[in-house]
């Protein structure tokens, strides 16, 4: 079902433990190639086709194209809400959602730097409604089915190139990214170090390209179909595992006497 399509009493009519969906996108830059609208685009199509592949079992919301993205101003279009602001509006569109009695809410995200405002977000939503019986606040990351991917690289290119091909811009699309030799943080995804601490940075610093990741040279649609539906198979089967969950009897150690 789709939120805005129903009517004022259909929506009062609609079970209220179906999965609430709230995608999340972002308007910045995705390199040379890339429109701004690429995350915004991936997450849309995400949400519309579990929605139409789970009749009945998931409400989904409208697209949230304004993402948090401070760590791309500097290249040109990118557009961003501020940490606060982002915060407080996501929590404006889904108190509304609690309110009216509905307990099962995914947030699907499709930029990396929503995530941080949005777990706060969720937080906040749950604090406001401690009281709020059997309410379940999730989010989850498109990028967690597709754990070879990160900006504007070959995965995401192969993505709009099956999704929306007309979008995606011939030309260079060199990679550019600094190295750091250090044993506790990359750049590079596919780097066999991992990540053992934080880094904020701007992505200027980077790449001078806008491009982190592989190489988009090696980009395809057949790539990009085969990793949209391993993302549709992952947040399905996250929507029916979900639609399991229930507060109830806990589990604990016993204590000796």
């Amino acid at each position: 079902m789709i939120f805005g399509e129903l009517t004022s009493p259909q929506i009062g009519e609609v079970d209220r433990d179906l999965v609430v969906l709230l995608p999340l996108g972002a308007m910045e830059q995705h390199g040379p190639h890339l429109p701004l609208l690429t995350d915004t685009v991936i997450v849309e199509a995400l949400a519309e086709r579990v929605e139409k592949l789970e009749p009945g079992q998931v409400l989904r919301l409208p697209t949230l194209w304004l993402g948090y993205s401070p760590h791309h101003v500097g290249f040109a279009g990118t557009l961003t809400a501020a940490w606060d602001v982002y915060i407080h509006l996501l929590m404006s569109v889904l108190s509304p959602i609690v309110d009216l009695g509905f307990r099962r809410i995914l947030v699907l995200n499709a930029h990396g730097g929503n995530r941080c405002p949005a777990e706060i977000a969720l937080r906040e939503l749950r604090t406001r409604f401690r009281d709020a019986e059997g309410l379940w606040l999730t989010m989850m990351s498109e990028w967690q089915a597709m754990a070879d991917a990160y900006h504007a690289c070959a995965v995401e290119t192969s993505l709009l190139a099956h999704l929306r091909p007309d979008l995606v811009a011939k030309g260079d699309v060199r990679t550019n990214t600094l190295e750091l030799g250090s044993a506790f943080y990359s750049f590079d995804p596919e780097s066999p170090v991992p990540d053992r601490v934080f880094l904020a940075y701007a992505f200027g610093d980077a790449t001078d390209t806008g491009i982190l990741g592989s190489s988009p040279a090696a980009a395809s649609a057949e790539q990009g179909k085969k990793v949209f539906e391993r993302m549709v198979g992952e947040t399905i089967a996250f929507v029916n595992d979900f639609r399991t969950w229930r507060y109830g009897k806990r589990r604990g150690s016993e204590t000796s006497r």
